[in-house]
């Protein structure tokens, strides 16, 4: 079977992230996918000075635990701009399946 599928994501409270590198971007973890899987994630960005991520923490998951490595490991890499200010803010992401190559 072949399975296009996508993760996206949207700002639910915008506070200024200062985006300048969003890569790697998650992945759409092998296990899910294999089985359908779908769901989203929302998780808080702490940003230093410096532009680099601090910290990230899982607000929801659903389902639980499915995506969460994914996402965490692809945030803590990314970069933002450099302004002397730290940031937080919310992230979420949707991991989807396209409906036209489910079946």
């Amino acid at each position: 079977r072949v399975f296009r599928k996508w993760c996206f994501f949207h700002w639910p409270r915008i506070q200024d992230a200062r985006p300048v590198k969003k890569t790697p971007f998650p992945k759409y973890p092998r296990e899910a996918e294999d089985n359908s899987v779908e769901g989203d994630i929302t998780v808080r960005i702490m940003v230093n000075g410096e532009g680099r991520v601090m910290d990230v923490q899982v607000l929801s998951a659903n389902p639980p635990g499915v995506f969460n490595q994914e996402v965490l490991n692809s945030v803590r890499e990314w970069k933002f701009k450099r302004d002397g200010t730290i940031a937080e803010f919310e992230q979420k992401f949707i991991f989807e399946i396209d409906p036209w190559t489910k079946y």
